[in-house]
């Protein structure tokens, strides 16, 4: 009996990246929302009242720190360079650029666009993707070299666990 079956190799990873890019997004949009909207509301009462802080961050550390980020998020990808890892650099660079100019564009007009969510959602499930990706190449660099199979170099491990600590320490 010959039986025709659809290679989908590989589709579910697609899948859990869309579905977990869904939570992200769903998680950012309401984020927006609840913490960007009623700010933007006071600023724009503050400019029409003239009352208009003498201290604020410029474009110059914005683009600094946009570009950082983008340079951490794609620094691992390019350890070596293929098609693959190529593509989801430059794809992250574009839906960035596109996520900051319809984000911007939502909150100048004070609302949400179905694109816009179509978009982080897009951005999000692409940043899945990458993350995934990333901790692949993390998972193999710290596996002990001829050993057992699942065997971690401890001191790798407690060293990103230190850069993990050190971030959550400065964000929280």
């Amino acid at each position: 009996m010959n039986r025709h079956y659809i290679n989908l190799k590989g589709f579910h990873k697609v899948l859990y990246f869309v579905g977990i890019g869904g939570l992200f997004t769903f998680g950012l949009v309401e984020w927006i929302k609840v913490n960007l909207f009623p700010v933007l509301v006071k600023v724009d009462e503050m400019i029409k009242t003239g009352n208009v802080p003498e201290h604020s961050i410029g474009t110059l550390e914005i683009g600094i720190l946009g570009i950082s980020l983008i340079i951490l998020l794609i620094a691992p990808l390019l350890d070596e360079i293929n098609i693959k890892r190529l593509v989801q650099s430059v794809g992250l660079v574009i839906l960035l650029i596109l996520d900051v100019v319809w984000v911007l564009s939502a909150v100048a007009q004070g609302q949400f666009f179905l694109s816009l969510i179509f978009m982080i959602w897009l951005t999000s499930s692409w940043m899945v993707w990458i993350s995934y990706d990333i901790f692949k190449i993390l998972n193999s660099w710290l596996r002990v070299k001829n050993k057992d199979e699942n065997q971690i170099d401890m001191a790798k491990l407690a060293f990103i666990w230190a850069l993990v600590a050190f971030v959550l320490g400065r964000i929280g």
